[in-house]
């Protein structure tokens, strides 16, 4: 049994506790000697001698990420969109050449007020690197007060068109996904036989709550197995500063 150490807010406890217990060689433990540790942007150092799961690497200053790089600390990102039970089978697809070459994303995320635009778009932009293997050569942003939309182009003619929106007060998240490709296409919701309707100042459509923890206990499963097996993550903090560096490039130019 492996053994993590959680190091989080309250509420990013709760969610990451609810994963853990789906998982059967996975389990909390107190401060003592655990395997390896999931803690929250403010506590990333070099004080961590195990490997680490960090949650919201968005939240983090670029120097600092690379300072931990530089340290030569076992530091896996939390890429959370990558990991979603939507993205995983869309990217299985892909690799599989069920879609043929990758033509059109399209991503659509509205959240909460709280929630920074740029934090959410960095999401968005490692998710089409990730499903376009490369970065784009071609780019244009439109921001406003509440909403952020990116266009991007590939190398291989592909196009991303992303757009991170905040909700009004009260009301509900929610999230849509297409991969569009040569020869097929997938669709990824966050509901099932549920639309959106929009009225004014209410958003009807909800993100599922068991779409996130799914999501987060495939991503520790990841990181759980990274340490067991002592081999390097699917994900690492290179990818969380080209994300970074994407959006200083598209979004201030």
């Amino acid at each position: 049994m492996l053994k993590l150490h959680l190091q989080l807010s309250s509420q990013r406890k709760r969610l990451y506790q609810e994963a853990i217990r789906r998982l059967q060689h996975v389990c909390v433990c107190d401060e003592g000697s655990p395997d390896g540790r999931i803690v929250g942007p403010e506590d990333i150092s070099g004080e961590h001698p195990i490997p680490c799961l960090v949650d919201q690497p968005e939240k983090i200053a670029e120097d600092h990420l690379m300072a931990r790089l530089q340290d030569g600390l076992r530091i896996m990102p939390a890429h959370e969109w990558r990991f979603r039970p939507k993205i995983l089978p869309m990217h299985a697809a892909l690799l599989e050449e069920k879609l043929g070459k990758p033509g059109l994303l399209r991503l659509h995320q509205w959240f909460a007020p709280e929630d920074c635009l740029r934090q959410r778009m960095m999401g968005a932009l490692d998710l089409a690197r990730f499903f376009f293997g490369g970065l784009p050569v071609l780019h244009h942003s439109i921001q406003q007060s509440q909403s952020l939309l990116c266009h991007l182009q590939f190398s291989s003619g592909g196009m991303a068109l992303l757009h991170v929106c905040q909700l009004p007060q009260g009301t509900e998240a929610y999230e849509s996904i297409h991969l569009i490709g040569a020869t097929g296409a997938v669709y990824g919701d966050d509901h099932h036989n549920t639309h959106l309707h929009f009225k004014p100042g209410h958003l009807a459509a909800r993100m599922h709550h068991d779409d996130v923890v799914s999501g987060l206990s495939a991503m520790i499963a990841e990181f759980a197995a990274g340490v067991a097996e002592r081999r390097s993550w699917s994900v690492s903090i290179m990818d969380t500063l080209r994300a970074a560096q994407q959006l200083k490039d598209i979004v201030d130019g």
